[in-house]
């Protein structure tokens, strides 16, 4: 057949944000970690994917809108130019992934975000049923959240919390060349 053998990879394209945690405990290891696992995501993309970086610490910034995949160099250098800030606004990082989401026509797409944390929410909404809340708002409009949470501080109650009530996934990452696996299982989902 034309379409392929089956477990080709074949699959539908993806509009993805990654948001992710650049607040001060990121500095270090687990800022190089994050970039490192973030590279693994952006190799796996297909130039029919559709991907958009959102980083937060107390402010939250569109690192890139939502583009097609076509220079994956391009779109590491700017995910290598991160660097730390201060607090976590966890809850603003979260609605500006969803925005950049929902800024793409959904049909014909698999939604996802992709939320790398180390930590507590500690600027902003910080309460954990205003964060749960939202992601479950967000999953009425189809945009999955799928929590990754590494270091020792992070919050395993919301992370597992975003998770449930998203329709996402939630995982524990110890160390970065993890990611890929947990991706491929995300795309089987």
């Amino acid at each position: 057949t034309a379409s392929g053998a089956p477990g080709m990879g074949v699959r539908m394209p993806l509009n993805l944000c990654l948001i992710l945690d650049r607040s001060g405990s990121m500095e270090g290891p687990p800022m190089d970690y994050m970039k490192r696992a973030c590279s693994y995501v952006v190799d796996l993309l297909e130039p029919n994917d559709v991907l958009s970086i959102v980083a937060f610490a107390e402010t939250v910034d569109v690192i890139m809108p939502a583009r097609r995949v076509v220079n994956k160099n391009l779109i590491k250098e700017h995910i290598n130019r991160l660097e730390v800030g201060n607090t976590t606004n966890l809850y603003d990082g979260i609605a500006a992934g969803a925005a950049q989401i929902a800024s793409v026509p959904s049909q014909g797409y698999v939604t996802r975000a992709l939320l790398f944390t180390d930590g507590e929410p500690t600027e902003g909404n910080k309460d954990f049923h205003s964060i749960v809340g939202q992601v479950a708002e967000q999953k009425s409009r189809g945009i999955t959240v799928t929590a990754l949470g590494f270091g020792s501080e992070y919050n395993e109650e919301l992370l597992a919390g975003i998770a449930s009530r998203s329709g996402g996934n939630y995982y524990y990452i110890m160390r970065p060349e993890l990611i890929p696996e947990v991706f491929r299982k995300e795309l089987e989902t």
